[in-house]
C-alpha cells in the first residue's frame, strides 16, 4: 500500500497505516488477533489504540487499571465475541 493511501483518514481521523501499526502493538504476543485483548498501553496512545481496536475487531477497548507512569492495563472483547455470533444449540 502506498504511503499516500495508508495516510488517508479512515477511522476517527487515523489512517490505515497508523491503525495497523497500533493494532499490531495492541495484539503483540497474541496467537490469534481475533481473541479478547488483555494488554498494557501508554496514555499517549490511548485514542489511537481505541480507534485501532474498534476498526479491526468492532470491540471497545476499556481501561481496567491505572498502572502509573502513564501506563494502563486495558482489555477488549475482541473480534470473535463482538462480530462472530455463533448459533445457539437450536441452530438459530
Amino acid at each position: 500500500m502506498s504511503k499516500e493511501v495508508s495516510d488517508i483518514a479512515v477511522h476517527k481521523d487515523f489512517g490505515v497505516g497508523q491503525l495497523q501499526t497500533a493494532f499490531d502493538k495492541l495484539t503483540e504476543g497474541m496467537d490469534d488477533w481475533k481473541m479478547p485483548i488483555n494488554t498494557h498501553v501508554h496514555i499517549g496512545e490511548w485514542k489511537l489504540m481505541i480507534a485501532a481496536c474498534e476498526f479491526f475487531t468492532g470491540s471497545k477497548l476499556w481501561q481496567v487499571k491505572d498502572l502509573g507512569l502513564g501506563m494502563m492495563h486495558v482489555k477488549a472483547d475482541g473480534y470473535y465475541k463482538t462480530i462472530v455470533q455463533l448459533p445457539d444449540q437450536t441452530g438459530a
